[in-house]
């Protein structure tokens, strides 16, 4: 058992993201071997640029509207200040289950509250905004099973995550972009795990609106390409205006992903990973002013699913794993600073 806990945080599966984190090799390095035959291996379904050799970007998110809802209907989009500041208040939890060949593994919960200041720094060209926030405070709530040495290294990467920057951006149709945190060059594990958590948590504070006027009880889809923690997947998310008053929205969204078999490295790992399936869906709410940086209430819940097959010491593995994810910020989290 302890030796499938210690495989499955080197691999690092948890996570996940729109925008790739640093790249693996200004990533601290695992101290499991990378013998994974390549040659052998699907490439990767991103494309590339044949005239610079760089990944091409993906494809503009498409967005549909099923439902314009009721009268009376009014275009919505986000008009936040330049120069403002706020403070954030939210909880994360994340576990992860897996089967490694034939045995069960399960590393130990993390659950965390954080304390983030976020501030718009200037607007950019085509519609986009530029964020950037600051860690605060981070506090880790142990349960009662987490074993000392997991408990310590959890601790260790929290006071190192306190006072951690970052930023991120918000594209012309609403939704947050290139997150980037300012990790140490010598990162554990452990604070990549914690990363990955903030990461998707981020990315949850914003929301891309229809072109067209629409009102309480619309629906619309948004079809895109997205980056989960190296995989290249698709998304396409369902959202429904449940309660629209003045400037209060509260939407409730579904999200569905899945992945063509593919390799990768999940940021902080070194090693490559053979993706043979993959799937992760999300459920949740969530109430925005849309002059705000950020939400008045939220819950979000996700579950990712990968299949993977690996090498260690050139021995094929397969695993299967499982991670869940629940995002908080309680009423009235988001609210100005004074």
């Amino acid at each position: 058992m302890r030796r499938a806990i210690m495989f499955l945080t080197a691999i690092g599966l948890a996570g996940c993201k729109h925008e790739a984190l640093p790249t693996t090799e200004d990533a601290p390095r695992t101290s499991v071997t990378d013998t994974t035959d390549e040659s052998a291996i699907r490439p990767s379904a991103q494309p590339s640029d044949s005239s610079t050799g760089q990944p091409a970007k993906p494809a503009p998110a498409v967005i549909k509207l099923l439902e314009p809802g009721k009268k009376p209907r009014r275009a919505l989009r986000w008009s936040r200040a330049l120069g403002l500041e706020e403070r954030l208040t939210m909880r994360v939890d994340t576990e992860v289950d897996a089967l490694i060949g034939v045995l069960n593994a399960k590393p130990a919960p993390r659950s965390v509250t954080l304390e983030l200041t976020v501030r718009t720094n200037e607007a950019l060209p085509e519609g986009t905004a530029a964020f950037s926030f600051t860690v605060d405070e981070i506090h880790a709530h142990h349960a009662a099973s987490v074993p000392p040495k997991a408990r310590k290294n959890r601790d260790e990467a929290v006071a190192t995550m306190r006072g951690l920057q970052g930023s991120y951006r918000i594209d012309d149709l609403g939704a947050i972009q290139e997150v980037v945190i300012d990790l140490p060059a010598d990162a554990s594990r452990e604070l990549w795990s914690l990363s990955e958590d903030l990461e998707w948590a981020l990315r949850q504070l914003a929301a891309p609106f229809p072109e067209e006027p629409i009102g309480a009880g619309a629906r619309w889809t948004i079809d895109r390409a997205v980056e989960q923690s190296g995989v290249n997947a698709n998304e396409v998310s369902t959202l429904k205006i449940t309660k629209l008053k003045k400037q209060l929205i509260t939407l409730k969204t579904e999200v569905r992903q899945s992945a063509t078999p593919q390799t990768f490295r999940n940021p902080g790992s070194s090693m490559l990973v053979q993706l043979t399936e993959y799937n992760a869906e999300a459920a949740g709410k969530m109430t925005w002013d849309p002059t705000r940086l950020v939400p008045r209430s939220a819950e979000m819940s996700f579950t990712e699913t990968k299949h993977v097959r690996y090498k260690v010491k050139r021995q094929p593995t397969t695993m299967i794993a499982v991670t869940r994810r629940k995002l908080t910020i309680p009423s009235p989290g988001g609210r100005a600073r004074p």
